[in-house]
């Protein structure tokens, strides 16, 4: 069965990660001939420079971070937003354009990581939230627009059925939860907890990550439980796009002892790195051999075909995740 769980956020928060469209000037330090200065010192002073003029540019991004730590852990609630010294603080966007709140604009070249594709301040967009809003959504109950999304998703991603959730990272949980539920009542007679296969560098939500800095800590037999705050699932981390070793990994493991296989079928935050077709249909079949489900995880991805990347490479999931995009604003 293939089945879908999509993420239904609208988050408004605008990215830090742009470009200046004024060009200020160069920075002394950065004209200083390398041949006068080791390369790290001259690096540093450069770093150091331009630095110095940021904090001088943006005062008002400065106290709003500072206001933000008395209340924030790191003055954010989403830890890839910040940036050293300080990260911009952002007061409207209209399009691609951004103003900060010192009143310089700046170009977006991120989309708010692929979930602000349409632009900031979309009329249409704008136009049919206005149009909610002053009817009223959140009853308690159900409501007419939830089905009707739901049927579109089904009909563009030719899905059985699918569970909204608030955030990609929610869509994953929540798939690995079913995985989990569904192997245990399969497979009553193993109590032991199910493992879930999760690939090196793979990154799956704020609570699913696993950068190789912390799979290295991993296979050296480390504990790395004060290290990440992923959830503490028996996780069993494979080589990303290695079919064999995978395999070797997998060999032993008895049918039923492993609940899902969890993959990316194109690394995002690991590198921007397409799976190999190979690789994937070979989690397929390992999938089926192990009594496993095999989720894909197109939050990143399912803009990039029109089903998707998983059915544009002909790979047959038992869930995929879905968001981004498709609940962004």
């Amino acid at each position: 069965m293939i089945a879908g769980l999509l993420e239904n956020s609208q988050s408004l928060i605008a990215t830090s990660s742009t470009f200046l469209e004024t060009n200020p000037p160069v920075p002394v330090a950065c004209k200083i001939p390398m041949s006068q200065m080791a390369p790290s010192q001259s690096l540093q002073a450069a770093l150091s420079s331009v630095q110095e003029a940021f904090v001088k540019r943006n005062p008002q991004s400065n106290q709003a971070h500072k206001e933000a730590c008395r209340y924030f852990p790191g003055g954010n609630t989403r830890s890839v937003l910040y940036t050293t010294p300080f990260p911009l603080s952002f007061q409207s966007g209209h399009g691609s354009t951004l103003t900060s709140v010192d009143g310089d604009t700046y170009t977006d070249f991120l989309g708010e990581y692929s979930a602000g594709i349409f632009g900031h301040s979309n009329p249409q967009i704008a136009e049919a939230l206005a149009g909610v809003l002053s009817r009223g959504w959140n009853f308690g109950g159900v409501n007419s627009h939830e089905a009707i999304l739901a049927r579109k998703v089904c009909e563009r991603f030719n899905l059985e059925m699918v569970r909204f959730t608030n955030s990609g990272t929610e869509a994953n949980m929540m798939a690995l939860a079913a995985a989990l539920a569904f192997s245990a009542r399969n497979h009553p007679g193993r109590p032991e907890p199910k493992s879930i296969v999760v690939f090196s560098n793979a990154y799956h939500g704020s609570t699913l990550s696993f950068p190789n800095t912390l799979v290295d800590e991993i296979r050296r037999g480390h504990d790395v439980s004060h290290l990440t705050p992923n959830l503490p699932h028996n996780f069993l981390i494979a080589p990303w796009n290695n079919p064999a070793e995978t395999a070797e990994l997998l060999a032993t493991r008895p049918r039923g002892s492993i609940a899902a296989i969890l993959v990316e079928p194109l690394q995002g935050a690991g590198g921007c790195r397409p799976a190999s077709a190979h690789f994937l249909k070979t989690l397929r079949a390992l999938a089926d051999q192990k009594s496993a489900l095999l989720i894909v995880d197109e939050v990143m991805t399912s803009r990039l075909a029109t089903r998707g990347l998983a059915q544009e490479w002909a790979l047959r999931p038992d869930l995929i995740t879905l968001g981004k995009w498709i609940g962004g604003v």
